[in-house]
């Protein structure tokens, strides 16, 4: 069905997208629902000032009913540039969520489209329609200050021994500053406690009255397993539970995809069966939009990933006993878990000698490449590892297990008995063993990844395992282990438990093709998939280039001189410009060759912060000075330089990923063994949607003008390159030949018709 943009009418759809599949359904989309939201997409055409219909977005919301509407529905839409993705799923999300007072969750990959939607989007929505519902903006621990570590921090100013703990000597070095507070520190803290004991500061970390810098933010904020919850007695005053508590009257709740990904990650621990609903509402209570939803599948695996510094934990597990004796005096107790003080301080032992034992196994067996520097890797091969790997890791995994039994019950014993305990062991206590709680979760998830025998079904996919030296001034071990294929996770936790899911972005197909996506996400079969086109006029707002370059994109110094040359020859710097790079080299590279004009317009993304950089850029090109800023990946996606502020996109290399990633590397073997293509199947068809994020950001308005240049010639002489250029928008397109080489080529300047 489409919402005729005439008549208002949800009407059934032409054969261009098939009818999805839908599973046996308790909710199904009525008539009345329909009309709802018709009335809904009329009020934002009245109200809305300059509102401009377009079809594209009448198809996207007929999809995005019919995903919401029916109970487990689900939908795929790819919406270009200018379509109106956050109105077309606001207009289904919000109605249906009103009329069946359900929560709409949106979850977006970008804080910059969650300021958007709060700041902008929902609030003109429902101005304009009425429709009531307040909007909550959903942040993580780490977002907010934390009251208690901010008092304590505030009141030993870097003393450690300052605070009365009115305890014992092993709480000392938990009650403050874990290390020597830098120039100026404690007296910023102070004024920031201050703020948020008078409640002229909301403790929001992305908002504070006072700059923090990264090296002073984690202490400002705590995590899920240091926090004592409804135990701590600044419970009230704490700035994330009254953010928490504002979503029990939210309509609308916006988080990220991380903070979406760490609540599935909790089972209930209820009668009922599922994950979630700790951090945010349950999934069944929601529909659920996934904005930018390219990035949901990374940020899925990122989550299931763990690892262990071996070095550090050995090192750390010797801190614990203190903490732990310090438990066991303030509860007044002999045996906890079937295990004394004693034994606990027995397991601690245990443990580092077994990680040590570990450690000196994996050192004995692999020998760094020097030639890799600091950042040598072990991968194993279709993620196994050495048979001695494995028994060592199963062995410490045993040890981790038995003390982490102690540990949760001393966590629940000292909430449950939070005021009884003297104020020393109350501000220390639930923080400290909270802490060894994680550490102790994160280390038995890898040693149990790491433990496990090959897959028993060659079609199983592998989990990726790894270990690497730590750094170039430590070298110390770190074992990771990840899955590679968030798919089962994501159709477990997300499509089989949500109401109704809608996945949404302007690059998620490969030209048109949803089948790496749909794999991606573990999308079930009755998912609706629709490419929606841009209302651009792609031919007649920009032309695509790609220049003779001689130099191979694979040949460093050669390309990155052959770059420099083409920008001093071609580029306006009276213009705004965007220069990509998939190599931090090569970008430093290009700086130094740079001269004259441009050069002194020419800032790097790694001079200063993106939000100082782009503001930086636009003061410039408003001024007429113009600027042209050199990025990579990170400023590719994502960034929005409308109008004049990028009016050539240079893209100087195709943006394929590099191939060391563990993950991707392990996944690329699994599908060679299965004899299929990895190039084609993975590397190609996320060649397209990076490069076409890239290219997005050239046309953000039905008014911009401007050119995309690649400086890449396989684009034009390979078989691949062809397919990924014939996936790109439909750009006016002119392909210099080998025989115009040198050939001088007037530069576009702002605005200038393509």
């Amino acid at each position: 069905m489409t919402l005729n943009s005439t008549s208002y009418h949800l009407e059934e759809e032409a054969a261009a997208s098939a009818a999805p599949e839908l599973r046996p359904a308790h909710r199904a989309l009525t008539e009345v629902e329909r009309k709802g939201i018709v009335d809904t997409y009329d009020a934002l055409r009245r109200n809305v000032p300059n509102f401009r219909s377009r079809r594209a977005q009448a198809h996207m919301i007929a999809a995005a009913s019919r995903a919401l509407g029916n109970d487990g529905g689900a939908a795929v839409l790819e919406a270009g540039t200018g379509t109106g993705k956050s109105l077309a799923y606001l207009t289904a999300g919000m109605t249906l969520a009103t009329m069946h007072e359900k929560t709409l969750l949106i979850a977006t990959g970008t804080v910059g489209l969650q300021e958007q939607l709060t700041a902008r989007d929902i609030p003109m929505f429902t101005e304009a329609t009425r429709i009531e519902g307040s909007a909550v903006l959903a942040k993580g621990r780490s977002r907010y200050a934390c009251p208690r570590n901010m008092a304590a921090l505030a009141s030993t100013s870097g003393d450690q021994g300052s605070l009365a703990l009115g305890a014992d000597d092993d709480l000392a070095e938990g009650g403050a500053w874990p290390r020597p507070p830098r120039k100026g520190e404690a007296e910023r803290v102070q004024k920031l406690a201050a703020r948020l004991q008078s409640r002229s500061w909301d403790g929001d970390l992305d908002n504070p009255p006072l700059k923090i810098d990264d090296q002073l933010r984690p202490l400002l904020s705590t995590t899920a397993g240091a926090c004592a919850g409804r135990r701590c007695e600044q419970y009230m005053a704490c700035p994330f539970f009254h953010a928490r508590r504002a979503l029990d009257d939210a309509r609308v709740v916006v988080v990220n995809h991380a903070l979406l990904m760490a609540d599935l990650q909790f089972p209930r621990g209820d009668e009922a069966s599922g994950f979630g609903g700790v951090l945010l509402p349950k999934l069944e209570d929601c529909l659920v939009v996934i904005d930018e939803g390219h990035q949901l599948p990374h940020t899925a695996i990122s989550a299931s990933a763990a690892s262990c510094h071996l070095t550090s934990t050995i090192r750390r597990v010797v801190r614990w006993q203190g903490f732990l004796n310090s438990a066991y005096r303030a509860l007044g107790k002999d045996e906890i878990a079937g295990a004394s003080a004693r034994d606990a301080a027995q397991m601690t032992i245990q443990i580092s000698d077994a990680l040590r034992s570990l450690e000196a196994t994996i050192r004995s067996m692999w020998v760094p490449n020097p030639a890799d520097g600091a950042y040598a890797v072990y991968r194993g091969r279709m993620g196994e590892v050495p048979a001695e790997w494995r028994d060592g890791a199963a062995h410490a995994l045993c040890e981790v297990e038995r003390l982490l039994k102690v540990v949760v019950s001393l966590r629940r014993r000292l909430s449950e008995k939070a005021e009884d305990l003297d104020a020393g062991a109350r501000q220390v206590l639930p923080r400290e063993v909270g802490l060894i709680f994680e550490q102790l979760t994160e280390a038995a998830s890898v040693l149990r990844w790491w433990s496990l025998p090959a897959p028993s079904k060659p079609t199983a996919p592998p989990v990726a395992r790894w270990v690497q030296l730590a750094g170039p001034r430590d070298t110390g071990l770190v074992i990771s282990a990840s899955p590679v294929s968030a798919a089962d996770v994501l159709r477990e936790r997300l499509f089989d438990q949500a109401a109704g899911v809608v996945v949404t972005s302007a690059t998620l197909s490969a030209g048109g093709d949803f089948t790496k996506v749909l794999r991606d996400l573990g999308a079930p079969r009755h998912t609706e998939t629709m490419s929606l086109p841009s209302p651009f006029d792609y031919e007649g707002q920009a032309v695509l280039q790609v220049p003779w370059i001689a130099a191979s994109a694979t040949d460093q110094e050669r390309h990155a001189r052959e770059i420099a040359d083409w920008m001093m020859r071609e580029l306006d710097h009276t213009a705004g410009n965007l220069v990509l790079f998939n190599s931090k080299a090569k970008l430093n590279r290009v700086m130094e060759l740079l001269e004259g004009p441009l050069k002194a317009v020419t800032r790097s993304q790694y001079e200063m912060p993106k939000s100082e950089l782009l503001a930086t850029h636009a003061a410039a090109v408003q001024a007429g000075t113009g600027s042209t800023l050199l990025g990579s990946w990170g400023l590719g996606e994502g960034t929005d330089l409308r109008g004049d502020l990028c009016s050539t996109l240079v893209v100087t290399a195709l943006p394929f990923r590099p191939p060391t990633d563990p993950v991707e590397a392990t996944y690329a073997e699994w599908l060679e063994a299965q004899g299929r293509r990895p190039f084609d199947e993975v590397t190609v068809p996320g060649t397209i949607r990076v490069l076409t994020q890239f290219v997005g950001r050239l046309l953000r308005h039905e008014d911009d003008r401007g050119r995309v240049v690649i400086l890449d010639r396989r684009i034009v002489d390979t078989r691949y390159g062809r397919r990924i250029l014939d996936a790109l928008p439909p750009f006016r397109r002119e392909i210099a030949p080998k025989a115009v080489a040198g050939a001088r080529r007037k530069p576009v300047g702002p605005r200038a018709p393509p």
